[in-house]
């Protein structure tokens, strides 16, 4: 039944490693779409897109790179993903700006000290969200204790980014 619904469903989903599952072998996609490819190693990359006519790398390598544990296939580049390599690309790059991730005073650090200012909420909504608490006032009367005033600056929604020293802890 897998492979008669392999001919007819519009939309296949694997993982990288997913790829080695043979039905893949007698199937040609029109694209594949690899989501956190900067996360991704090149060789582990290439198999989903051997598959495919097209394919679209989606991913952000100002965050976590590939993680290749071997000193020596580090020293040789496998550290760096296809997505970092086919940047150089300029023709094949889109950079998006819009995120719907975190508001307004969340995102102004990475987009200071990282995307140039270049990055901006999707809308009113984003830009000002906050957590909901539901208990927040029950529980903040439980934290009068003096030694638990950091709790309550974390716990306050009007605070939404919070620096934590855990070196005692």
């Amino acid at each position: 039944i897998f492979k008669v619904c392999l001919h007819f469903q519009p939309v296949v989903a694997t993982s990288c490693m997913g790829i080695n599952h043979p039905i893949f072998v007698q199937k040609q996609f029109d694209f594949c779409i690899v989501d956190e490819a900067s996360q991704i190693s090149q060789l582990i990359c290439l198999g989903p897109l051997f598959c495919s006519k097209r394919f679209v790398l989606v991913g952000d390598h100002q965050q976590l790179p590939p993680l290749v544990l071997n000193a020596e296939a580090r020293d040789l580049g496998m550290s760096e993903s296809l997505f970092k390599r086919l940047e150089q690309n300029q023709n094949a790059v889109v950079q998006l700006t819009v995120q719907y991730r975190m508001n307004s005073k969340i995102m102004s650090l990475s987009n200071m000290l990282v995307y140039e200012g270049k990055l901006e909420c999707g809308s009113e909504k984003v830009s000002n969200a906050t957590v909901n608490l539901p208990n927040l006032k029950k529980l903040k009367l439980e934290l009068a204790d003096a030694s638990k005033t950091w709790l309550k600056e974390v716990l306050d929604p009007d605070t939404p980014v919070c620096f934590l020293n855990t070196e005692k802890v």
